[in-house]
């Protein structure tokens, strides 16, 4: 058998069946004295087991002699299909934005890498700013410069009158006669000046209402009171109080050229409010330091 047990014994089962004691003599090979039947089935089980043990036999030796058998694998080579390329169209995903909820939490941010830029430093440039100029709302008689009677020709006598310039006034012109067509009475004509405003000092005193007030002969008040020229009189070239000037007539120091003593120009009173304060009727020396009145309008 398979599991090493011996085969089953039916002539042992037999024998103990009948119980006597002779029995054992028949396996011996005694003669017993039993019935003839006993002894033909004793013989054929006996002959039975014979078989057995030689059929037993036989199936374990051809157990162990029966080769094994190794299936061998066949290879099946399958063409691979050829791919056929069809034009597939591209769809551009679809993007979702969830907002987070109260229990997400942010991934926590990378610290900044610091980046160091290069330090610029920019000089702003000046930008000159247009300051509109306020309109005076008079005109401003001043003092300029003193001078002898060479005085120059009216851009050098203007000259004279950037120092002394009130402030917020930007035009301005010696207050002098050079000839008929340039003489004070002319001005307005000639260099634009406003004739209905009131002619003042730098303190604000008020020499006369306006234009024509200041060219009648007199004024309201004198120009050394008004803080006009307290120690100068002035040059004027008039030929009388109403700021006329003659050519070839008028003394001015030979159009303003000279400072020598033998030649004389017209000067103003600082004293005076009649006729006297632009013409004292006679020519001083051009070789006196006198005054040079500028007006600013």
């Amino acid at each position: 058998m398979s599991d090493g047990l011996p085969p089953p014994d039916p002539f042992g089962m037999i024998l103990s069946l009948f119980g006597r004691d002779g029995d054992t003599a028949i396996v011996t090979g005694a003669v017993p004295n039993v019935p003839s039947v006993v002894q033909a089935t004793l013989a054929a089980i006996g002959q039975t087991q014979t078989q057995v043990v030689v059929i037993q036999s036989k199936t374990a030796m051809a157990t162990t002699q029966a080769p094994t058998q190794t299936l061998i694998p066949t290879a099946i080579f399958t063409a691979s299909p050829v791919p056929t390329l069809s034009s597939t169209p591209t769809v551009a995903p679809l993007v979702y934005y969830f907002p987070p909820t109260a229990t997400d939490k942010p991934e926590p941010e990378e610290e900044p890498v610091p980046t160091f830029l290069p330090t610029f430093t920019f000089t702003p440039t000046n930008t000159p700013t247009n300051t509109p100029t306020p309109v005076p709302n008079h005109l401003v008689l001043y003092f300029g410069a003193a001078s002898l009677g060479n005085i120059g020709p009216r851009s050098s006598a203007d000259a004279l009158c950037t120092a002394n310039l009130p402030s917020g006034f930007s035009n301005y012109h010696a207050f002098l006669g050079y000839s008929a067509l340039d003489r004070i009475a002319n001005m307005p004509a000639n260099y634009g000046l406003p004739t209905g405003l009131p002619i003042q000092s730098v303190t604000n005193v008020v020499i006369a209402n306006n234009w024509t007030d200041l060219m009648d002969g007199s004024i309201s008040v004198a120009l050394n009171a008004a803080g006009v020229s307290p120690t100068y009189n002035w040059w004027s070239g008039a030929e009388d109080e109403f700021g006329t000037h003659l050519d070839g007539i008028t003394p001015d120091c030979n159009d303003w050229t000279s400072n020598s003593g033998a030649d004389g120009g017209n000067e103003g009173n600082r004293s005076s409010t009649t006729a006297a304060w632009m013409d004292v009727g006679f020519g001083v020396a051009c070789n006196q330091l006198i005054g040079v009145l500028c007006i600013a309008y």
